[in-house]
């Protein structure tokens, strides 16, 4: 059976707890008080067919002709996450196996959920997304025999480029022999969880599972990752999209993007107290994947994300940076901005190995532990001055003098800016 370590600094989410007078441990309320919610406040209205349209524009019978039917995709089972803290053993499959999917429609209900954020004093930023929602059966079965699952689920729809499923998995009563267990004392499993997204690619998605720890008045809960397809680590926000690089999903594609940013704008570099130079300025996909935001996901609706490796040349500079790039739309659907950045300190690498890693900026950092690149874009199509402009900074940085004493505090990595330069096109 492969074994599973969660990983605390990335999967867990630690809550503490409220302690009362009285000795009582009450959890801190955060999801709503006396003057408000932190919620969606959802309407539905059952529609009468599967060919009556929705106010969002389209029918069941349009959602179904993308999600109905016997879809497959490879599966990738995660092997082992190492870091000792927790551990949890899953079976019976490991590595690489598939899952099928048949999922029909027997006529179960059919209704159209208007979404909108509870009234409240404060201003919360919070998802209330329109959808449809079919009742649906669905037959998942996995290449090792894990799952084999006859389900009755709930299709959700916000678009018909990527309807999805979301259920829970009782353990305890699976068709399937897929087991998850634990030797980790005070840890509870909760029930796994299996999201599908369906689309004309095929299938994306995972299988998650929720657990908490408890240690005296502290509980420390999250998620860790039991299965993901279409294979290996799916690096798209569950309800986005992988999508190839010329594929335009509404008005352009990543090609698109990059294709702007790779324009001929006679960029000029200003570095600080310097006169400005010229600057040549590419981009080339990293070969990741490309991420649309379809549905609920990270990021506005119809954009793109992914990542790219940028080229820089100038006086006294040639340098290699990844970056991400994300392109959004405008109303109508055609390519409206191209963001490109880079973050500060997942680009810190040790100073020796900075011209290695990165190329030559003009800057020494020999004097520091660390050493990284900061860089920020954007670019819009149109050819007026500042149409692409930007920034680009290094940075240096010392590694804090930290105790081997787990549970000691350490303080963070202060970074401090070497040189600083605005680029633009004149």
């Amino acid at each position: 059976m492969p074994r599973i370590t969660l990983v605390p600094a990335l999967s867990l989410i630690t809550l503490t707890l409220a302690c009362t007078p009285d000795g009582d441990t009450q959890p801190d309320n955060l999801g709503s008080d006396a003057e408000g919610s932190y919620e969606c406040v959802e309407t539905a209205t059952v529609l009468s067919s599967i060919d009556e349209v929705s106010a969002l524009g389209f029918s069941a019978a349009d959602v179904l002709a993308v999600a109905a039917g016997e879809h497959s995709s490879p599966m990738t089972w995660v092997d082992q996450i190492q870091d000792g803290l927790v551990e949890i053993e899953v079976g019976p499959e490991s590595g690489e196996s598939t899952i099928d999917l048949s999922l029909t429609h027997e006529g179960g209900e059919i209704r159209y959920i208007d979404s909108e954020p509870a009234e409240s004093d404060y201003e919360i930023d919070i998802d209330c997304n329109d959808r449809l929602e079919i009742d649906v059966v669905a037959e998942v079965e996995t290449g090792g025999g894990a799952l084999a699952e006859t389900l009755s689920v709930v299709l959700k729809a916000e678009n018909i480029i990527q309807p999805y499923f979301q259920t829970a998995l009782d353990l305890d009563a699976l068709a399937g022999s897929m087991t998850v267990t634990t030797e980790t004392p005070d840890l509870t499993i909760g029930a796994p969880s299996l999201q599908v997204g369906i689309s004309s690619f095929g299938l994306n998605g995972t299988l998650t599972g929720m657990v908490e720890l408890v240690s005296g008045n502290a509980v420390a809960a999250g998620f860790v990752e039991y299965a993901s397809f279409p294979g290996g680590s799916n690096d798209c926000e569950f309800g986005d999209l992988s999508i190839p690089l010329d594929h335009a999903l509404q008005g352009f594609s990543a090609a698109d993007a990059l294709a702007l940013i790779n324009d001929d704008w006679g960029l000029e570099i200003i570095w600080e107290e310097q006169s400005a130079t010229a600057l040549s300025l590419s981009a080339a996909h990293d070969g990741e994947a490309i991420c649309a935001v379809v549905g609920s996901g990270e990021g506005e609706a119809g954009s793109l994300r992914f990542g790219a490796v940028l080229t820089l040349t100038g006086t006294d500079l040639d340098a290699t940076i990844p970056v991400e790039v994300v392109a959004t739309a405008d109303e109508m659907g055609a390519l409206a901005n191209v963001s490109v950045y880079s973050d500060i300190y997942s680009s810190l690498v040790d100073a020796p190995d900075f011209a290695d890693t990165y190329g030559e900026f003009g800057v020494d950092v020999s004097g520091y532990d660390l050493a990284g690149v900061e860089f920020s874009g954007a670019f819009a199509p149109s050819d007026v001055p500042g149409s692409a402009d930007g920034s680009l900074a290094v940075l240096g940085a010392m590694n804090p003098d930290c105790s081997d004493v787990p549970g000691e505090p350490c303080e963070g990595i202060d970074t401090e800016e070497l040189a600083r330069a605005t680029w633009a096109n004149p």
